[in-house]
């Protein structure tokens, strides 16, 4: 009689959907936190025995790992605290694993969701609205109006727009061209004299990019305006470190 072998399969494992998660920021002083708020995994019939991970990617060389907890105790970890640099909080994203505790198949990664954002205050903090829009065959387009202000508008036949607006690769992508796209409205509207509400909070929001500043900047031309909202583009990207984050949002789709 041959010998019954346990064959194990290490790529086999349950997506997270995003939406089912929720990571939110908390700062004060110099040493921040962050909370697992939200974890439903309910539906993927996991062995609760199983320990929730959370890695922690800002772009620097390498990560941080965090043991949240045991599965069956996800209802009670919501409050546990990983401690995190204030300063590095909010450009941060996360990949939360579900890993097998069984001696047969432990380290197993059972479950995972990747590129999860930072959300402060139960939302992300943005002055642009995101809507679903019938924009025919386009993924997205910027809508400006007197009315609302600046709203990312997302084909309406995508699944979930707030979540595809926060996704770490759609943002280092996409958000340098929106932000310059508003930078260039801003600017016109500083030059005619014309700054409603939105277009104040805009520009003073803008402005605290580095090497921008709307109230010393050269608006008089198209050719000064446009200059002026490639170096926001610019400086958006360098600030949130979009090809670092982008480089790694690839790599770890790889795994």
């Amino acid at each position: 009689m041959k010998p019954t072998v346990a064959t194990l399969n290490f790529t086999e494992r349950h997506r997270i959907e995003r939406r089912d998660v929720r990571i939110t920021g908390h700062t004060s002083g110099a040493q921040g936190y962050f909370l697992l708020e939200k974890l439903e995994v309910g539906s993927l019939g996991l062995d609760p025995s199983a320990v929730v991970v959370i890695e922690c990617f800002t772009g620097k060389i390498g990560f941080q790992r965090y043991i949240h907890g045991p599965l069956a105790d996800i209802e009670s970890c919501t409050t546990n605290q990983h401690k995190f640099p204030s300063t590095d909080l909010p450009n941060a994203t996360f990949r939360v694993k579900i890993v097998s505790s069984n001696s047969l198949t432990k380290g197993r990664i059972l479950a995972d969701a990747n590129d999860i954002p930072v959300e402060f205050g139960g939302k992300p903090p943005s002055l642009l609205g995101v809507d679903p829009a019938d924009i025919g065959e386009l993924v997205w387009a910027l809508d400006i109006s007197e009315e609302t202000g600046p709203i990312l508008q997302i084909n309406e036949r995508l699944p979930d727009p707030q979540q595809i607006a926060r996704d770490t690769e759609f943002r280092a992508t996409v958000m340098p061209k929106v932000v310059a796209e508003i930078a260039y409205c801003v600017a016109e509207k500083v030059q005619s004299g014309e700054a409603d509400t939105s277009a104040t909070k805009w520009k003073r929001a803008l402005s605290q990019l580095p090497g921008i500043n709307f109230d010393t900047a050269d608006t008089s031309t198209v050719e000064h305006r446009t200059e002026l909202a490639d170096r926001v583009s610019h400086a958006w990207a360098k600030q949130h470190d979009s090809v670092n984050k982008f480089k790694n949002a690839l790599e770890r789709r790889q795994q």
